[in-house]
Formats: C-alpha cells, structure tokens, sequence
C-alpha cells in the first residue's frame, strides 16, 4: 500500500505479482534515446539474465556505452533505453 499525492489509500503490485495473478504476458518493449525499440515477452523480461545496466565499475553509464541505461540480454545490448512499454 502506498499514499496517493492528496492523502488517499493506493494498493499497488508489481510488476511479477500482478503477471501471477493472471494469465498474462505481454509484450515489453524498450525504446531507446535513438527511436529503436527491441520487444521480448514479459515472463522472458523477468529472468534474471535480463538487465537493465545504470552502473558499470560503480560508476553511472556514459553516453558512449549506452547510458543512462541500458538493456542487456543474452550478450545483445539496446542503448539509451528511455521508455518501457507493456503491451
């Protein structure tokens, strides 16, 4: 449960909760700073060699290497990740 800006009671789930409530996999896709979006099915999203890079060396990502961040799955990269979308 979290409090809503004026005060109100908001129940939230995330994002693995709700997917095991339902019957549910939708597409996600992430959609860099360059207009290129690379889509994989949520319940492959959640596995956890599946990541979204913000740091390398304990050091923020720099543009060059795809930050602020950056998608990484099965050695193949989507830079500059600004928007994720369920579908």
């Amino acid at each position: 449960r979290i409090e809503g800006p004026r005060g109100e009671r908001r129940v939230s789930l995330t994002i693995a909760e709700l997917k095991a409530q339902r019957d549910w996999d939708p597409l996600v896709t992430f959609v860099g700073m360059d207009g290129f979006g690379y889509s994989i099915f949520l319940s492959r999203a959640l596995s956890d060699d599946v990541v979204l890079a913000y740091e390398c060396g304990g050091e923020p990502l720099d543009t060059e290497d795809g930050g602020p961040l950056r998608l990484v799955k099965d050695g193949q990269h989507a830079k500059w990740v600004e928007t994720v979308i369920l579908e």
